[in-house]
């Protein structure tokens, strides 16, 4: 199986280089595939920010259920910490 060319550069690069094709009117879809064809392009970030957003709301959900344990305990310390991040 071949390794699709320039898929080992970082998304945000990939996605500045699909645009500049875009842009330059090619916009032709390769065989064999490139990492910086738009289509692919974009659709690896779209794929990375789905990653991303469901990472984020995982670790809002461990924060907030830290902060639920940590304000039972009641402390000076905790109190503080909960007063500034708006969960007292």
């Amino acid at each position: 199986m071949s390794k699709m060319r320039d898929a080992d550069l970082p998304i945000l690069e990939r996605i500045e280089l699909a645009t500049q094709r875009f842009i330059r009117g090619d916009r032709s879809m390769r065989v064999p595939v490139e990492a910086t064809d738009a289509d692919i392009a974009l659709s690896d970030a779209a794929a990375e920010i789905r990653r991303l957003r469901a990472d984020l709301a995982e670790a809002v959900a461990l924060l907030d259920s830290a902060q639920d344990c940590m304000a039972m305990d009641g402390s000076p310390a905790v109190s503080a910490f909960l007063a500034k991040h708006n969960k007292a």
